[in-house]
């Protein structure tokens, strides 16, 4: 019996022996019963952009959509440059050249087009964007661009390193 009563305080399932013990209890519980009654404070978020309305969705965060809408000319580059050399990492296993290639080239302007487009797709009703078709050929084909480049670079860098390890393989 005695061993038992020994295990159990081990393990936590004796009532408590001590003050601090009783302490602990009684704070857990009353901050239970205060997140039961929803009145535990939220952490305060000490960032410069949480307390600013955003324009496009009235919350005070920027959501997903904000941020692709606020992509300079440089950063969507970076973005669909980034992406794209991803994708083409897979796309450099295929064996045909002509579908590798076309993979390669077809999957930055999907990305670039894409991004450009997703703030109009995803914006609320009361949103102008009538603007977005006559900026869309000073984004896309940079955007492009640098996701061919960036994509045809993974291409020929696996597709060499492949072909090293061929070479010692065989």
């Amino acid at each position: 019996m005695a061993g038992s009563s020994r295990l159990a305080t081990r393990v936590g399932l004796a009532p408590p022996n001590n003050s601090l013990q009783r302490t602990h209890r009684q704070s857990l519980r009353s901050f239970l019963f205060a997140a039961e009654l929803d009145i535990v404070r939220q952490p305060n978020d000490s960032s410069d952009t949480a307390h600013e309305v955003s324009a496009f969705s009235g919350r005070l965060r920027p959501t997903v959509i904000e941020r692709i809408d606020s992509l300079s000319l440089a950063s969507g580059a970076l973005l669909v440059a980034a992406v794209s050399a991803f994708l083409a990492l897979f796309f450099a296993w295929l064996r045909r050249p002509v579908l590798r290639w076309a993979a390669a080239i077809g999957a930055p302007a999907l990305v670039s087009y894409s991004l450009y487009w997703t703030p109009v797709w995803f914006a609320p009703p009361n949103r102008d964007m009538s603007e977005y078709s006559t900026w869309a050929f000073v984004c896309i084909p940079p955007w492009f661009l640098s996701g061919a480049l960036a994509s045809a670079a993974a291409v020929v860098s696996v597709r060499y390193v492949l072909g090293v390890m061929r070479r010692r393989a065989a």
